[in-house]
């Protein structure tokens, strides 16, 4: 079971305002997954939210009829913007293409990524940029990867080697809504094991309400239930709402990655190598 720790443990564990990046790999990942948390967080120190494939021609909600990529990339950067501007964080888009614009469909971006994906190299080239124009005691929030979505695996593993080979302090939260829909509660656990990862379990119970509210400002991307399933996610596991942070252990003690299924994932590399 997850330690419990108040936000306030959070913020002991580094100097004071030192700031946060929360890299998100889509407009809406960061706030879905550690929503409640970065709103905390913006209120004593500086916030950024990286959002790394900001181009994109996916919907849920039907688009304006017509709409072109650049018009749906339009409409979910402006929701970001939005998010961002609500709880006081600064708003960053690396302007990369997401799996929808790379041929990728809804089955096959479940998958592992594919080995000639431009998407390693570009990726590599804008969080080395972003992670330059970061002082080095930035608190670095990267996704879990939990669900295999490509987009996901890609941002996690390239962020993971950068962070690691430049001794940034890493998180990696759990990947909503995909956790929240996962049958096996110990499927996290299994899946921050193999990222090396020691959790961290943040109570916002002052803050859901509000996680809620500004989430339900992302139409594009609001699914039926996906608000209900946060909120049971949030609460359910540990009595109060919560959000898990996974704290990355030093770099040797990281493991290879590994599907949450246990078995080895069918990746192009394993973290201690480089595709790109």
């Amino acid at each position: 079971m997850p330690t419990r720790s108040r936000l306030s443990d959070f913020d002991l564990a580094f100097e004071p305002g030192a700031p946060v990046v929360a890299v998100s790999p889509h407009s809406d990942d960061a706030a879905f997954s550690v929503g409640g948390l970065l709103v905390d967080l913006a209120k004593t120190r500086p916030v950024t939210i990286a959002t790394v494939y900001s181009q994109s021609a996916w919907t849920y909600a039907a688009p304006p009829e017509g709409a072109t990529a650049e018009t749906i990339t339009r409409i979910r950067t402006e929701e970001d913007r939005a998010y961002c501007e609500a709880i006081g964080a600064r708003y960053v888009g690396l302007a990369l293409e997401d799996a929808s614009l790379r041929g990728y469909d809804e089955l096959s971006e479940l998958r592992a990524p594919h080995r000639d994906d431009p998407a390693w190299s570009a990726t590599r080239r804008a969080l080395q940029k972003l992670l330059s124009s970061e002082p080095p005691n930035t608190v670095y929030l990267l996704p879990m990867a939990f669900g295999s979505h490509v987009d996901h695996v890609i941002t996690h593993d390239v962020a993971s080697v950068l962070l690691r080979r430049h001794a940034r302090r890493v998180f990696y939260y759990e990947d909503l809504p995909y956790a929240a829909c996962q049958d096996d509660v110990k499927a996290v656990e299994r899946r921050a094991k193999t990222c090396g990862a020691g959790p961290l379990v943040v109570s916002i119970e002052g803050s859901l309400e509000r996680k809620l509210g500004l989430l339900a400002g992302y139409r594009t991307q609001i699914e039926p239930g996906h608000l209900d399933a946060i909120r049971r996610y949030a609460v359910g596991r540990h009595l109060r709402a919560s959000e898990v942070l996974w704290a990355a252990r030093a770099p040797a003690e990281v493991a290879p990655v590994e599907w949450v299924s246990g078995a080895p994932a069918p990746r192009t590399h394993e973290l201690s190598q480089e595709p790109w």
